[in-house]
């Protein structure tokens, strides 16, 4: 018996997941490993916009640390007195919601993913500078990536 047309991609849509799955406890293995640099809850995205922030402020001449621990108060990245909070969005976020903002930053990173979850842009404003224009990113985090690709 010849399985239904919808099920004609089911090998490849659990090697996907399988692909997937194995990525995840990758990442949740190296944030055991090293905390300071991907560790925290077990939402994914907001890792991977953590340490893509660690590593763009740390191309600004900054020194951020993770906050310790899975929940914060409002930031994610510290730097003596200097907090940040980070939200990373993807494409797939097609209104631009992230999650709610929580006051006791000083800083505000926010990265957008690309269709190919590569960061797309990226805006750093501070509590003094309301409405300041988003950073073009890309060169720092991906060297073979061109600011306007």
């Amino acid at each position: 018996m010849t399985p239904p047309k919808s099920q004609s991609r089911d090998d490849e849509v659990k090697q996907a997941i399988e692909a997937y799955l194995q990525a995840r406890k990758r990442i949740l293995a190296l944030g055991r490993e090293v905390p300071g640099r991907i560790g925290g809850n077990d939402n994914i995205i907001g890792r991977i916009g953590e340490f893509i922030g660690l590593r763009f402020l740390e191309s600004l001449g900054q020194q951020p640390q993770k906050v310790d621990g899975v929940a914060n108060p409002g930031f994610d990245l510290h730097e003596g007195e200097l907090l940040t909070q980070v939200k990373a969005i993807t494409w797939e976020n097609r209104l631009g919601r992230s999650v709610q903002l929580k006051r006791g930053w000083h800083q505000f990173l926010l990265i957008e993913l690309g269709e190919h979850y590569t960061p797309e842009r990226i805006g750093l404003i501070s509590q003094d500078q309301p409405g300041s224009a988003p950073a073009s990113y890309r060169r720092w985090f991906f060297p073979h990536a061109h600011a306007d690709s």
